[in-house]
């Protein structure tokens, strides 16, 4: 993804976020940019706490999970 991270990953275009194991992720990242034209990008992991936190470089966003609902 390039350009600003939070802006492309909170917008009203049509999305989704798929959760799967790590193992499974590069086969999955391969199946979707072969059917979705490369539009398909690995975008994070999951922790242990209630935090969001989106790095590229540097923090870009971080906040309380509950705060987001």
């Amino acid at each position: 993804l390039n350009g600003d991270m939070v802006a492309a990953l909170f917008n009203e275009e049509l999305g989704a976020v798929v959760q799967v194991r790590s193992a499974d992720a590069p086969n999955m990242l391969a199946q979707l940019n072969q059917a979705l034209d490369h539009c398909a990008h690995l975008i994070g992991s999951v922790t242990n706490d209630n935090q969001i936190h989106i790095v590229k470089g540097n923090t870009q966003f971080n906040d309380n999970r509950v705060r987001l609902h």
